[in-house]
C-alpha cells in the first residue's frame, strides 16, 4: 500500500468511514444500528471515530448533507 503513500491501517480506516458516511446518509439505519453493523462496540465509539476522521460530529455532517 506504499505506492499510494497510504498506511493499510489508514486505508481501512477511510474505506470504514466511507461505509458509516454512505449508511447514515441513505438507508434507515440510526446512529447505534450503523454502529454495530460497522463492529463498534458502542454507539459513542462510532461518533468519536467519526469525529476524528471528519473533524466533524455525525449530526452536523448529516445536517451539511441534507
Amino acid at each position: 500500500m506504499r505506492e499510494f503513500d497510504l498506511s493499510s491501517a489508514l486505508l481501512l480506516k477511510q474505506r470504514l468511514l466511507q461505509e458509516g458516511k454512505s449508511d447514515l446518509l441513505f438507508s434507515r439505519l440510526s446512529v447505534k444500528e450503523t454502529a454495530y453493523r460497522l463492529h463498534f462496540f458502542e454507539p459513542n465509539h462510532l461518533m468519536r471515530f467519526f469525529k476524528q476522521m471528519t473533524r466533524q460530529a455525525i449530526s452536523k455532517f448529516i445536517k451539511s448533507i441534507k
